[in-house]
């Protein structure tokens, strides 16, 4: 807690034996939620010392789920939440004990913020994709925006969906605005007036840059 609280940073590990090795190599301001997911309780103690996180899981399949999975809690108690990439296979232990503390503050030092990093991973699955995966992205992309809060920065990242996807920014804009999975709730006049013909028009546009596709929707 100490450390912490000078450092003003905690770096945020998954198991015991990371928190365990980075101490022994001088960085002592890591902790860890005992191998079980990050809970808002477990959050809300961690913001008492300090609001800047470092997230530094594994690099497997496992751990990049729990990066996305620890967002929507980061976020929603407004932390300044970064994330340090692990080469796959590797762990924050591994990784120390063989290119040692220098390489590992490094990484830290190249750590990108949680929503960046969650988007590039949904960016990285449609280069080339077909229509339907980079719809379903700019819908996992609409739900990660969901959680930030600040307005520059959602605009910002709302301006990188569009560039990414090559979409129209105002298309996007206004899907972002209102999912399609809020309209179910709605009247059916409301959910005529702006989640659809946004995603209608998202759709055609994709549509436009791959016409090949288009004889599969005939």
């Amino acid at each position: 807690k100490q450390e912490i609280r000078r450092s003003e940073e905690a770096v945020l590990v998954e198991g015991n034996f990371d928190v365990i090795v980075l101490y022994a190599h001088g960085v002592k301001n890591a902790v860890a939620p005992m191998g079980t997911a990050m809970t808002e309780g477990q959050t809300r103690l961690l913001g008492r010392f300090s609001k800047r996180v470092f997230v530094a899981f594994d690099g497997d399949k496992a751990g990049i789920a729990a990066v996305r999975r620890s967002l929507p809690i980061l976020m929603g108690q407004e932390f300044d939440a970064r994330v340090v990439s692990m080469p796959p296979g590797d762990d924050p232990d591994s990784y120390i004990r063989r290119e040692g503390t220098e390489a590992f503050q490094a990484k830290m030092e190249r750590a990108e913020p949680i929503v960046q990093w969650v988007l590039e991973r949904v960016f990285s699955r449609v280069d080339g994709a077909p229509v339907e995966q980079r719809v379903e992205a700019l819908r996992e992309a609409g739900e990660v925006l969901g959680h930030v809060s600040e307005r520059v920065a959602w605009r910002h990242y709302a301006s990188e969906v569009a560039r990414r996807l090559d979409l129209n920014p105002a298309d996007i804009d206004s899907f972002l605005k209102q999912p399609a999975r809020l309209a179910e709730n709605q009247p059916r006049s409301q959910r005529d007036e702006t989640p659809l013909p946004a995603l209608e028009r998202i759709c055609i546009q994709v549509l436009s840059l791959l016409p090949d596709r288009l004889v599969s929707f005939a």
